[in-house]
């Protein structure tokens, strides 16, 4: 009897080893309408500015003070076709921070995934501004190619 209860709690502690409880995943998407943007006499124009705010009823219900941790960041940003340069970022703020923790370069139009915000923090009052600076030619009205999107992949 001894010997099969020792068989038994070696199988079940061989299981709880071989199969550990998986973290729970979610994912929170938010889109934006690209500004348009007036280019002035000296062929520079005010940034096009997105912020793409997480709040807190975007988790699901009673995982609000659960530890998250981002796993992927997929964007899509808008175009100018008009400009002559469209220069742009995503810059990652913390939650309810005033300066962004990290930006990085991004294609004009693209989409695209990365994992640079990952080790960052990731919980409601987070945010990724997308920022276009631009030249133009004097007078032109830019105009977006398209919306600009973010979708928050995380687990908890």
């Amino acid at each position: 009897m001894k010997q099969k209860l020792f068989s038994l709690s070696l199988l079940v502690a061989t299981a709880v080893v071989a199969f550990p409880s998986q973290a729970a995943t979610g994912s929170i998407t938010k889109s934006a309408s690209a500004q348009i943007v007036t280019v002035y006499s000296n062929g520079t124009a005010l940034p096009s500015l997105a912020a793409l705010r997480v709040a807190s009823t975007d988790f699901p219900s009673g995982t609000l003070n659960k530890s998250k941790t981002l796993t992927l960041l997929s964007y899509t940003v808008a175009a100018y076709p008009k400009a002559l340069t469209d220069s742009v970022q995503l810059c990652y703020y913390e939650p309810y921070k005033s300066s962004p923790a990290l930006c990085i370069p991004v294609t004009s139009g693209s989409s695209g995934t990365t994992t640079q915000f990952n080790t960052l923090t990731f919980n409601s009052g987070a945010y990724l501004q997308v920022r276009h600076d631009f030249t133009g030619n004097p007078g032109d009205s830019l105009q977006p190619s398209r919306q600009e999107s973010v979708t928050w992949d995380y687990s908890y």
